[in-house]
């Protein structure tokens, strides 16, 4: 099969926002707001920490704010731990600039892999309760990321350039016990991991009627990634991605959400970051869980496998998401693992 991928999602969902509705332009000074992360996941135990976001909207109520800041802390009882801060500004820099960075690190015990491709088989007498990790594998990423944008002349389109570094190291037996599909497939090669540093370039078309608790309008942008050796990586591939998200408000505090996504990506991508999704606003993963935040599913065998559903991958929304219905296939090679 060709060794480049697709992964294709689609993604309707129902926002209620009856806090949000407010006019932006109407806020001064800086909001804070702290909401508890809890959870439980077959596979990491219980999860607790929490989410903080900060918005400072200036003397003179700048809109969508003058920065924010939202710092997140994760933990579980079976030792995940994922630390990460995202600051965001769309006026701090002179000239029409928005920058954001991103910081983080996460320590996941039992990320989802099944295997290469959508042909790829699925045991379920290979999980037992004496080796209930078999289909998963342990990862822990520390990545650093920065973007700017600009919006071209009058228009709601923007341009983007960003670059980020960042390092995985891959766990094929998370908990040291047990025999494990990725160690089988590795057959002794070397553990995949490594640094991914990369440069990245887009285009973004937002005519939304505001960024938090939108209403109406569009978010459409391509990105293109280039993940490259010569940047002290230890892979080489580029990532393309297309994401189209719509807006309609249905009634005073009920909007309907639609997302549609593409992604290719080319040979030289190591399974740790096949599930990876570009944003101009925040990286994603597709997901997987039978309790799930919206998103695109983890579609591409390093994640969810359609006989056991979602698998839940980050802590649940806090709040505003009322119904969901998504899609997702992935489309490419059946390639060992590196």
């Amino acid at each position: 099969m060709h060794p480049d991928r697709f992964h294709l999602a689609g993604l309707c969902l129902l926002l209620a926002c009856p806090t949000l509705v407010h006019a932006q332009g109407t806020r001064t000074g800086l909001e804070v707001g702290l909401v508890p992360a809890i959870n439980f996941d077959a596979d990491e135990g219980f999860g607790y920490g929490a989410i903080a976001e900060l918005y400072h909207y200036g003397e003179g109520g700048l809109a969508p704010y003058l920065w924010t800041l939202q710092p997140t802390v994760f933990l579980t009882t079976e030792g995940r731990r994922d630390f990460t801060i995202f600051f965001d500004s769309p006026h701090l820099l002179p000239g029409g600039w928005r920058a954001d960075v991103y910081l983080g690190s996460e320590e996941q015990i039992a990320t989802p892999y099944y295997g290469l491709g959508n042909d790829s088989p699925y045991d379920e007498a290979l999980e037992t309760d004496d080796n209930p990790y078999y289909y998963r594998f342990g990862r822990t990423r520390r990545s650093l990321a920065a973007n700017v944008q600009r919006p071209l002349g009058g228009t709601p389109l923007r341009v983007l350039v960003g670059a980020g570094a960042g390092h995985v190291s891959v766990k094929p037996v998370p908990e040291s016990l047990g025999t494990m599909f990725l160690n089988e497939e590795l057959a002794g090669a070397p553990t995949p991991g490594g640094w991914t540093n990369y440069v990245r370039a887009g285009l973004v078309w937002d005519s939304r009627d505001r960024e938090t608790g939108t209403r109406r309008g569009a978010w459409t942008e391509i990105l293109v990634q280039r993940v490259d050796a010569r940047l002290g990586a230890d892979h080489s591939y580029t990532r393309t991605t297309f994401t189209d998200r719509r807006y309609r408000a249905l009634t005073a505090r009920l909007t309907f959400a639609n997302r549609f996504l593409l992604q290719h990506v080319t040979e030289g991508v190591p399974l740790h970051e096949i599930h990876r999704i570009q944003s101009s606003f925040k990286q994603q993963e597709g997901l997987g869980g039978a309790f799930h935040r919206p998103g695109p599913l983890r579609v591409e065998r390093g994640a969810a496998h359609p006989r056991r559903g979602l698998r839940a991958a980050r802590p649940p929304l806090p709040r505003r998401s009322v119904g969901v219905r998504g899609l997702g296939a992935g489309l490419g090679g059946g390639r060992p693992p590196r």
